[in-house]
């Protein structure tokens, strides 16, 4: 799916060595949102390119009751708008990083098309990896040494996280959220994640 040129806004087109991208939408405490935000600010990543909300995160129309009777109203966008940047640091080593920001979830029926956008926008830059913080619910006592978790969309992805003493994630069903569309996407393109 190529993204619609009128939904993704590229602000300027920078020369890119073999990117990772790191991307982040809401999820549990909003901690990968948080630390992809975090590492795009602490290392100065600049704007390149947005997504607009198009109708990813607003049906057209409320409906509400008045007295006893159905009314539709058109939905305007309140002060929560939804932001989906794109930030491109060099890091003037082996490979540059992308990273992408989402703030709010889209309707359920749009994640697929906006986790697709996500992709063939960061592969028009090359993409080599996917990097997804993010975090899960865990029954952990709140003063025991907390576990990094990790998955891998190959098994010599895997041998690296565990190479870094990443663990694998236990078992689960994963959401289908931004976040778990992405990485789905990715290995059904054999993009590394």
């Amino acid at each position: 799916m190529k993204p619609d040129e009128k939904l993704l806004k590229i602000h300027s087109t920078p020369q890119l060595k073999e990117p990772f991208l790191v991307a982040a939408g809401p999820g549990t405490a909003n901690v990968g949102l948080r630390t992809a935000s975090y590492l795009q600010e602490k290392l100065g990543a600049e704007l390149f390119a947005e997504i607009e909300p198009g109708d990813f995160f607003t049906p057209p129309y409320s409906f509400t009751l008045r007295d006893g009777l159905i009314e539709t109203a058109p939905v305007e966008p309140g002060e929560h708008k939804p932001r989906n940047r794109f930030y491109y640091w060099k890091s003037g080593k082996s490979h540059d990083i992308i990273f992408f920001t989402g703030n709010i979830h889209p309707l359920p029926g749009k994640v697929p098309e906006l986790a697709g956008y996500v992709l063939e926008a960061a592969e028009g830059f090359g993409l080599q990896r996917l990097y997804m913080p993010g975090a899960f619910l865990a029954d952990i006592h709140h003063l025991a040494e907390p576990t990094l978790y990790g998955s891998a969309t190959s098994q010599e992805l895997r041998q690296y996280l565990h190479s870094r003493h990443i663990v694998d994630a236990p078992s689960m069903n994963i959401a289908h959220n931004l976040n778990a569309w992405l990485l789905g996407m990715a290995k059904s393109k054999n993009i590394d994640a």
